[in-house]
């Protein structure tokens, strides 16, 4: 087995339905707690109504925009945790200092915005199609009906941007864990904390103090 190989047979085992599947349940956690009540809940309403509306073509179509829409949330995950290594390695090692640790330049940048997010050509496709499989489901409905087809889109928009949040708060950890690990002496932890809170916060993990004295008053 080539070098190549081996790193890919370790990448498939790394980014498994298990890893996949972690970042779902932080979903539902999230979720459960309100975060995403209005999105999700809107999905539900959709999922509930649109088998009574469409036609069994466009029931098809429907299945077809979930399943690509699955992939493209796994990509997401995967993708912010490699991003998190990457950006969680380069500010304990060098001088960056991006407030959210890299995440909009990293992440938003390339696989949510042109012209980068092209040159992932496999999630491009992807994201193509479900555009046309969008355009399709509306098209000839009701506005009642592309209501319901516009909070699916949402819904599953709303997962994939939350995934790659997650992916890339888990990486960034991991590579200060790794670095804690391979040089204890460098007190990466340590060093590190105030950049740490300034990505939790940017995140959307943590508020500030004004905030929660806020929100309590």
């Amino acid at each position: 087995m080539t070098t190549a190989k081996m790193i890919e047979a370790m990448a498939k085992d790394t980014f498994c339905s298990t890893f996949h599947q972690t970042l779902r349940e932080k979903y539902q956690r999230d979720t459960d707690a309100g975060r995403y009540a209005g999105s999700e809940g809107e999905y539900a309403e959709a999922m509930a109504a649109l088998p009574e509306i469409l036609s069994g073509e466009k029931m098809g179509l429907l299945a077809q925009y979930e399943d690509i829409a699955t992939q493209v949330w796994e990509f997401h995950g995967t993708f912010g945790f490699l991003a998190g290594l990457y950006c969680g390695f380069r500010q304990c090692l060098t001088a960056d200092d991006e407030s959210d640790g890299g995440f909009s330049h990293r992440v938003v940048e390339n696989i949510s915005q042109m012209p980068r997010m092209k040159q992932y050509r496999e999630n491009f496709a992807h994201l193509t199609e479900l555009n046309a499989l969008f355009e399709q489901l509306s098209h000839g409905e009701s506005p009642e009906t592309n209501e319901h087809i516009i909070s699916l889109q949402c819904g599953w928009d709303q997962r994939a941007h939350s995934a790659s949040v997650d992916g890339f708060y888990c990486g960034y950890r991991a590579a200060m864990e790794i670095i804690d690990y391979i040089s204890p002496e460098s007190q990466c932890k340590f060093r590190m904390m105030g950049k740490l809170l300034s990505v939790e916060y940017q995140l959307g993990f943590t508020r500030s103090y004004a905030e929660q004295e806020r929100q309590s008053a």
